[in-house]
């Protein structure tokens, strides 16, 4: 997964998987959201 540093501005916390937010819905005043950014290394 890549760093999330661009969502730095987002309404949105950090969670326990490492490079990983999310938007809950105290932060983001949203439902809840996941967003991870996965590639291939090869």
């Amino acid at each position: 997964m890549q760093d999330t540093r661009a969502a730095e501005g987002w309404p949105c916390r950090s969670r326990r998987i490492p490079r990983t937010i999310r938007f809950d819905t105290c932060t983001s005043r949203t439902s809840g959201l996941f967003i991870a950014k996965i590639v291939k290394l090869f």
